[in-house]
């Protein structure tokens, strides 16, 4: 995005109504440069024209044959048979007691080893595959860390053990699990779920209990046997028509962080809508994973919603891990959204968080609750600190600028500028020389 240019989405109820490309109906975007706006559709899935390249301007009628046109590319897309591959999977371990499965990560398929050389000569082919990595593809999957398509990093021990340990005190048996497959995998037998995620590869190994999917426009993707994702999608629906009336029912979403908030926010929502059309009354909880400064979007989209002070680590990633010598001082920005009661959600106190009286919920020992804002105000970690110009807690290494009438970092062009005045640099200099 250029300097000066803002982009948002412009809801739309009927997906149907929109051009569409290889990864279901385009968002509508409205390009604002100064005065001047624009209006195109783009793919959900990707930001870089460079991943998807369907693009079509809206303030201009699109020809018939331009969206047929689109349409035939579409198909040219589907290529991929999950069911077919999840029986395969099914019948080579059915009676095999012994870890000596053969896993083809080029085809993402179960093999023999009479057909290691026929079919996937050259291919990426790992030998003595147990039958525990089958359950748990975590751990078998080549993960993506293309950061700007399909980047994947997986939750901690610590984070998973409290993600889950949640939702046993939500009291929640029946788990809708989007882009999260390492918290499926750690799901207790008695937990029902099904996982919808944009990486297929899953579908290999949970079979009906799987979509592709794409969380942005709540699409179900096309497979080579289901060419418009209506199997897939009736066979969530069954799902969800499934579902225990009176219980409560978590939706746990993990999406990518350069995602855009609107679109996920009408997901969730139709999702709930989906559960309570199946005439279900208990409670409908998300757990939706997220960094902390995008709190202000998520909370106006969904009000009612709040922002707990866990932590969350990712397993891999250098910069979302306090354990890292990469990451932040204060720890991982990485927060969870919820619309569950603050005070059924026990945060560990080995992990340094503790119960706040006053606010009614668990906080991190450096999150101290502060009397004149009468709430725990840290954010971004580290102990805030209050400002009685400003009437208000604000982050540690921030300071009050006179000019402005508010605080600021350290590196706005008031203070900066200050520093820079002579009498101040003369002082400085003297006190350099003080010191020789």
């Amino acid at each position: 995005m250029k300097t000066g240019e803002s982009h948002k989405v412009i809801p739309c109820d009927d997906n149907n109504s929109r051009p569409r490309c290889p990864h279901g109906p385009m968002l509508l975007f409205e390009k604002t440069c100064g005065s001047k706006s624009t209006r195109f559709f783009a793919c959900a899935a990707f930001r870089s024209r460079n991943e998807c390249q369907f693009y079509l301007p809206a303030d201009q009628n699109i020809p018939k044959k331009k969206i047929s046109e689109l349409e035939e590319r579409c198909k040219t897309f589907v290529k991929i048979s999950i069911l077919d591959k999840n029986q395969r999977l099914k019948n080579l371990t059915k009676n095999n007691k012994v870890n000596s499965n053969i896993f083809c990560h080029s085809c993402t398929n179960l093999i023999t080893s009479s057909e290691v050389n026929v079919g996937h000569k050259g291919h990426n082919i790992e030998a003595s595959v147990s039958l525990e990595n089958l359950k748990k593809p975590t751990r078998l999957l080549r993960s993506l860390k293309e950061t700007t398509k399909e980047a994947q990093y997986f939750f901690s021990e610590q984070s998973s053990r409290f993600i889950l340990s949640t939702l046993s005190r939500l009291g929640a048996r029946t788990v809708i699990s989007i882009g999260t497959p390492s918290l499926v995998e750690k799901l207790e037998p008695t937990k029902n779920f099904y996982l919808l995620d944009f990486d297929w590869r899953y579908g290999v190994f949970y079979g009906e209990q799987f979509s592709w999917y794409n969380m942005f426009n709540h699409h179900f993707l096309e497979t080579v046997e289901d060419s418009n994702g209506l199997e897939s999608k009736a066979r969530f629906g069954s799902f969800l028509n499934n579902l225990p009336k009176e219980e409560p029912v978590c939706i746990l979403l993990d999406p990518p962080f350069g995602g855009r908030v609107e679109p996920i926010v009408w997901t969730l929502k139709k999702l709930v809508s989906e559960i309570r059309e199946t005439g279900c009354v208990g409670d409908v909880y998300f757990l939706w994973v997220f960094p902390y400064f995008m709190e202000p979007y998520i909370v106006n989209s969904l009000p009612g919603t709040s922002m707990l002070d866990y932590r969350i680590d990712y397993v891999d990633h250098k910069m979302f891990n306090s354990a890292s010598r990469r990451g932040r001082k204060t720890g991982s920005p990485v927060r969870i959204f919820t619309n569950a009661p603050l005070h059924l959600i026990v945060h560990p106190v080995e992990e340094g968080y503790q119960f706040c009286k006053e606010c009614q919920k668990y906080v991190h020992e450096s999150n101290k609750h502060c009397n004149f804002c009468g709430t725990c105000p840290s954010k971004a970690g580290g102990t805030y600190k209050h400002c009685d110009k400003c009437e208000r807690c604000v982050k540690p290494n921030w300071l009050h600028c006179a000019s402005c009438s508010k605080c600021v970092t350290k590196t706005h062009e008031c203070l900066l500028k200050k520093r820079k005045e002579p009498d101040v640099l003369f002082a400085k200099n003297r006190k350099k020389q003080a010191k020789k």
